[in-house]
């Protein structure tokens, strides 16, 4: 994997988007990454580590850190690196997960969170996104994970000196994620497991076959039994089975001897059974006899029930011969009473008709001066309702009329001070008139009045004399009023001549009201009664008020409302002469109706008399004395039925019986009872005899199935065990081997990482010896220091100028740094060598070269570069100044106050 193109975006001291061009530098070769401490040298590994696998390369930093502090609000956090790997090119983008700016409709801002996303961007042009889906496809891609890429690939700060002052158990966990060794621990761990199984399995065996012997143990009382299970020695298995084997042939001998005796005891007992069951079958007919006799006894005791049954029986077939007539008597009777039951009701209705007719009468008799005269009152109330609505409206005029008046009076006052005000204006301007013309003479000129051109005295012009002007409006002020004096005497004429036709007109009204009046206030006493029975009384009392009295005038409200009861009024009036006239119609159908009906009820009488003395005859014919007789005989079908059914079934058991008492008596003739006491007593004794022979039987057959099962049982356990024990011994032993129990007190998985580790430190000094002039040389200590422990990766270094061994740990700074970086490039060598798919094509180094001195940095150097003939990119970030001058590609970080710039030196 090489990187070719890396972008920066608000990552870390970069505030905006940097680009950073590694395809600049060639495909191999060194490049130095220098700049001042905190500019963000490293912050270029972490963004690569980051771009490719989600994670900082450094131990002391976190990817929720990387955002920014200079970058502003709005500008977004991101790594874009471009990559090319087994001559194929891929783009990588992420973005860690940060707050960024939301604007809200109000303008106020709030902040987001930025959820971590990554897409990966594949040679064929298709894509992938989501971060896991993104790390399992790098992983698959570049065949190594993260731990692996920072071993191979990436020396990080703080990280370099790691594997080389690392406790054993650290190295063991370092050595175990690099070359993947879980694999053995786990394989030893399933060894051990499998050993721990097959010991519960051997042991599970040698349970069950102790339980099977301590199960037969009180079964079994021979003194060579008693021997072979003593537990105080170790159960013979082998020899139990043996013995086992003979017992059960014993055994089967005894079973075979005590079923014959069951066989016979079993033969004995049913000869015997059969005699049981002749003894009981005679008694049982002697029983039996009994009983029949005792039946046909109980049957005789019931013969006179069965008589009186005969004889309900036949007075029922009897009643049955008299239905007919009976039904028919019984149905010309209902036909009867249901027709004079009918004509009383048709006589009700016609007393019901008669009686309404009657509440009628008078109204119908009365009802044509009855309707005349409501009529007459309904036109009065309407003439009356006119009149008052007339009425006031010309009094409303009146009034109006008188107020015209007075305004022409007053009209008429002020024309005569308007004349009088403007003939006296005018009267002084006629006396005037000289004063007025003297104003017009001008000296020399002739005189209008004399003629004379000498003018020695000039009449004098009075100061309030009114102008031609004032006058004039004078005059039209005098001539308006009287010109609506004038069209006001013309209104008040007309409208006076108007009122008077209306008043005329209303007296012939109040005329007309007043012979309406006489015609219904003198009504006779049944009108008047029958006008107050259909109009409402209130209103009644006020229509029929005395003749005397003065012609009463109906306001439109109270006139509505009497108008409204005169005219129902009428219309019930209506009604009833209707109804009077539906009513004799009625009265007419249903009379006629009647008389029909009492013709058919007498013929009917006849048809009920006719059938009751057949009857009567058929009674008679039958046995019947009366119908009492007949109706107490009578009965339902069924009922019939039962009793002929009951009869029957009495005569037949009656015969059935004798019979049977005939039959039994001829079968027991000359036999008598058997005494079944005695039989009793020995089929006790043969069962008792059966049952202790059954017990012992049982004993035997179970004590064979025993002794059967459990010699099978050890048998069969024996060879299983026999194979789980051999398998046992040889997984036992590897599982020894395997946990460290051997000579070396090596487990399976120290011994892979240890061989491991010898490669590593093999490699590792093909470079230190370049870089240290041959001085020294790295091996791991053979020997165990704590007893406790089963491994030992501490180191040791030969130290060829002094011939002596001394660990790791106690090399100076810069002897530390050589040591540390030949063992990160003999480690990249060997997992390379390990895995085939992992290409390490790139190196980057993160500081250390500080403390080496100008000697050991040459040869650092000459290390370095002798890895780049084998076409590998390696990147050394440091701020040492030697280092500028031994290598020419350099990417220099700025550091300023508004974060960090960089810029390519090639």
């Amino acid at each position: 994997m090489k990187p070719e193109v890396l972008v920066l975006c608000g990552w870390g001291p970069y505030k905006d988007e940097i680009v950073i061009d590694f395809s600049t530098f060639g495909n191999h070769g060194l490049f130095l990454i220098t700049g001042p401490t905190g500019a963000g040298k490293t912050t270029i590994f972490d963004a690569i580590s980051y771009a490719l696998f989600g994670e900082v390369s450094g131990s002391m930093r976190t990817k929720e850190g990387v955002r920014s502090d200079f970058a502003s609000a709005d500008t977004k956090t991101y790594v874009r690196l471009t990559l090319s790997h087994a001559g194929r090119e891929y783009q990588v983008e992420r973005n860690p997960q940060y707050n960024r700016p939301k604007k809200r409709r109000s303008g106020e801002s709030v902040y987001t969170k930025e959820n971590e996303n990554a897409v990966l961007h594949l040679p064929d042009g298709k894509s992938i996104e989501g971060n896991r889906e993104v790390n399992a496809k790098i992983q698959e891609i570049l065949s190594m994970d993260f731990e692996q890429f920072k071993q191979l690939s990436m020396i990080a700060q703080g990280e370099f000196t790691r594997l080389l002052t690392a406790n054993s158990k650290e190295k063991t966990q370092i050595f175990r994620k690099i070359f993947s060794t879980h694999k053995y621990e786990q394989f030893a761990s399933l060894l051990h497991q499998r050993a721990a199984r097959l010991y519960v399995e051997v042991m599970t065996y040698q349970n069950k076959m102790d339980e099977t012997v301590e199960t037969m143990k009180p079964l079994l009382q021979t003194e060579e039994w008693k021997q072979l299970t003593d537990k105080d020695t170790k159960y013979a298995y082998a020899q139990i089975a043996g013995y086992l084997q003979e017992e059960q042939k014993v055994q089967e001998e005894k079973r075979s001897g005590i079923r014959k005796v069951v066989e016979s005891i079993e033969k004995e007992r049913l000869v015997f059974e059969k005699e049981m069951q002749a003894a009981e079958a005679r008694n049982k007919q002697f029983r039996e006899y009994d009983m029949a006799k005792a039946e046909l006894q109980k049957l005789t005791e019931q013969m006179d029930e069965i008589a009186a049954m005969m004889q309900a029986l036949e007075s029922a077939r009897g009643a049955e011969k008299v239905e007919g007539a009976f039904i028919q008597k019984e149905e010309t009777e209902k036909q009867l009473r249901n027709l004079q039951n009918k004509e009383e009701v048709l006589r009700q209705e016609i007393a019901e008709i008669i009686e309404r007719e009657a509440d009628y009468r008078e109204a119908y008799e009365n009802r044509e001066p009855l309707k005349d005269i409501l009529l007459t009152m309904q036109e009065y109330i309407q003439d009356s309702m006119v009149y008052k609505e007339k009425e006031n409206g010309l009094q409303k005029k009146e009034k109006e009329l008188e107020k015209q008046r007075q305004g022409y009076l007053k009209l008429e006052g002020e024309v005569q001070n308007a004349k009088y005000s403007y003939e006296q204006m005018e009267m002084t301007v006629r006396h005037a008139m000289i004063g007025i013309v003297a104003r017009t003479v001008v000296e020399g000129e002739p005189c209008p009045v004399c003629g004379s051109v000498e003018h020695p005295h000039i009449a004098p012009l009075e100061e309030s004399v009114p102008k031609e002007e004032e006058v004039q409006a004078k005059k039209e002020l005098y001539e308006g009023a009287n010109a609506r004096l004038l069209q006001l005497h013309g209104e008040v004429a007309d409208r006076n001549g108007e009122i008077k036709a209306e008043r005329l007109e209303q007296e012939a009204r109040k005329e007309v009201l007043i012979l309406k009046r006489k015609k219904f206030s003198q009504v006779s006493v049944i009108l008047t009664e029958l006008l107050r029975q259909f109009v409402q009384e209130e209103y009644a009392d006020i229509l029929l008020k005395p003749e005397g009295e003065e012609v009463f005038f109906i306001s439109a409200t109270e006139g509505k409302r009497i108008a409204s009861a005169v005219q129902k009024a009428i219309v019930q009036v209506e009604k009833i002469c209707s109804q009077v006239q539906k009513l004799g119609a009625t009265k007419d159908t249903k009379q006629k109706l009647q008389h029909e009906m009492k013709i058919e009820i007498t013929e009917q009488e006849k048809q009920s008399k006719k059938a009751g003395k057949e009857f009567q005859k058929t009674l008679q014919a039958n046995g019947f004395l009366e119908e009492k007789q007949y109706l107490e005989a009578k009965k339902p079908a069924k009922e019939v039925t039962q009793l002929q059914k009951r009869i029957e079934q009495y005569q037949q058991q009656v015969a059935s019986n004798k019979d049977y008492v005939n039959r039994l008596k001829s079968a027991l003739k000359g036999k008598d009872k058997v005494d079944m006491q005695e039989l009793i007593l020995t089929r006790e004794k043969l069962d008792a005899k059966k049952k202790d022979t059954a017990a012992e039987k049982t004993a035997v057959e179970l004590l064979c199935a025993q002794v059967k099962a459990a010699c099978s049982s050890l048998r069969t356990k024996l060879k299983e065990t026999a194979v789980v024990e051999t398998e046992y011994g040889i997984i036992k032993d590897l599982d020894n081997l395997t946990i460290g129990n051997n000579a070396k007190r090596l487990v399976f998985e120290q011994y892979v990482l240890i061989s491991y580790f010898e490669e590593v430190l093999r490699a590792a000094n093909s470079r230190l010896q370049k870089m240290t002039a041959g001085r020294y040389l790295l091996s791991r200590v053979e020997g165990v220091s704590d007893g406790r422990t089963k491994d030992n990766f501490e180191i040791q270094v030969l130290d060829n100028y002094t011939g002596k061994y001394r660990l790791a740990r106690t090399l100076s700074g810069g002897e530390s740094f050589k040591a540390s970086l030949a063992l990160a490039l003999g480690m990249s060598d060997i997992i390379q060598a390990a895995n085939g798919g992992i290409r390490v094509e790139t190196l980057f180094i993160d500081e250390g070269f500080g403390s080496l001195d100008a000697e050991s940095l040459d040869m650092a150097c000459e290390t370095l570069l002798s890895l780049v003939d084998k076409e590998r990119f390696i990147g050394i970030i440091s701020h040492v100044p030697e280092l500028k001058e031994r290598i020419s590609k350099q990417l220099i970080v700025e550091k300023t106050n508004v974060g960090s710039k960089v810029h390519l030196i090639l």
